[in-house]
């Protein structure tokens, strides 16, 4: 299952593309869903936890110092396959970092790409099938090169972009009477949802409150994205999960 965020450390103009995502069994799907106005995103402070990360035993936080360490390693990876030179002792030193059982942990992961302060690319994982070291790696790649909003990263901008990495608490499933218990239950600003009606899938990071900050307008946007009546979370009862995330980004 994939994400497609904005998750963002500074300010920057961007034309209100928020995340969609679309789930079948192995098959991953994009799409874009855009409001009528350019607006500016909220400043996302890096390295900060959204919220305390929730329902995962096998796993705590990670530190500052244990995040900075997945963003070197989104980093050398796309500068592997520009064939950059890596220096050794770089090289070492991120094996060594990565060798803590802490990246050994499955949870979903998602890469951030930004160029001028703009989404230049970001795709990730909502499930924890695979350790956190293999997620970034792989989502890095995926962000770079396959985020189908955005050409293929070249050379140039690969020295220009700034990288960001995430990590997915395990989304559980909300258990709720009605929209009232649903409005109710969810937590603006703290919780990532997921809304599933059989084939149709969406989901909204915890940073998308910044900019639907009304639960009635989030649930309304989510539900159109997924495809369905911007109305369906009033009308019918749905599938929702929610999640929280952690994030970390390359200092500016």
């Amino acid at each position: 299952m994939i994400i497609v965020s904005s998750v963002l450390t500074t300010p920057f103009l961007f034309d209100s593309v928020f995340a969609h995502i679309v789930f079948s069994s192995d098959t991953v799907r994009h799409s874009v869903y855009k409001t009528t106005e350019t607006k500016w995103l909220t400043d996302y402070f890096a390295f900060t936890c959204v919220a305390q990360m929730q329902n995962h035993p096998d796993r705590q936080d990670l530190s500052f110092e244990q995040g900075q360490w997945l963003v070197k390693l989104a980093r050398q990876t796309l500068a592997e396959q520009f064939a950059k030179t890596i220096p050794q002792k770089d090289v070492d030193a991120l094996a060594t970092a990565l060798a803590d059982s802490c990246y050994q942990v499955k949870c979903g992961t998602f890469v951030t790409l930004t160029l001028n302060k703009q989404l230049r690319g970001c795709i990730g994982s909502l499930t924890s099938d695979e350790p956190i070291r293999t997620g970034v790696g792989r989502n890095a790649i995926n962000a770079a090169f396959h985020d189908p909003r955005f050409k293929p990263l070249n050379a140039a901008d690969f020295e220009k972009v700034n990288i960001e990495v995430s990590i997915l608490s395990e989304p559980q499933r909300l258990n709720y009477r009605d929209s009232d218990d649903l409005v109710a239950k969810l937590r603006p600003g703290v919780d990532g949802v997921i809304v599933r009606k059989e084939h149709a899938s969406a989901t909204f990071l915890p940073q998308v409150w910044e900019q639907l900050p009304e639960t009635h307008d989030f649930l309304s946007h989510l539900c159109a994205k997924a495809g369905l009546a911007a109305d369906a979370w009033r009308q019918t009862h749905l599938e929702i999960s929610t999640y929280q995330v952690q994030h970390f980004a390359e200092p500016t």
